[in-house]
């Protein structure tokens, strides 16, 4: 993974770039520097609100596979000393418990579990539910999408698919899954 001091290469370059409304996927390989780029990426988003004065609180939502990747991304963004008071990064899963409040969703009955609290997300946002978070949205980057599997990517399709925001970026690598069945 490159240091933050590093200039981006031409390929990432290329990624940060992209039209803040772009749908981007990046396939590449180990050490190729994806979370690294996708902190550029959020920084290239970001810029881009800013200086159309229309940014508001959240507009970016960085998705991580877990707590290590939240971590550096965070650190990444500060490294390059990007504004990231606009930009949530966090797991699939607190994200998910967040947006379960803002669809004022009650607790799960069972015992709270992540997967639980994502059925009953996913069956709202299948019944038409929408919060005015979602509508927010103008940007959402996936880091190791190659991870995100079952109930988790029927999620993260919806997120995806729904319209409520004008571009996404997702990085992964097919070939570094730690789940033989993703």
């Amino acid at each position: 993974e490159p240091d933050s001091s590093q200039e981006l290469d031409e390929h990432q370059g290329a990624v940060v770039k992209q039209d803040v409304n772009a749908k981007v996927i990046v396939v590449a390989g180990p050490g190729t520097g994806k979370t690294f780029t996708a902190a550029r990426r959020i920084g290239a988003i970001v810029e881009h609100y800013e200086s159309a004065a229309n940014i508001e609180a959240d507009q970016v939502l960085c998705i991580t596979f877990t707590n290590a990747a939240t971590d550096v991304t965070k650190k990444r963004l500060r490294e390059h000393r990007i504004n990231s008071s606009n930009v949530r990064v966090t797991t699939l899963d607190k994200f998910a418990l967040f947006l379960r409040a803002q669809l004022q969703m009650a607790p799960s009955d069972g015992l709270g579990s992540y997967d639980e609290s994502i059925n009953d997300i996913v069956k709202a946002l299948k019944d038409g539910q929408r919060s005015d978070y979602l509508h927010s949205i103008g940007h959402v980057i996936v880091d190791e999408a190659q991870d995100i599997f079952g109930i988790r990517r029927e999620l993260l399709n919806l997120l995806l698919s729904t319209g409520l925001h004008a571009g996404w970026t997702v990085f992964g690598d097919p070939a570094q899954t730690i789940y033989d069945y993703s």
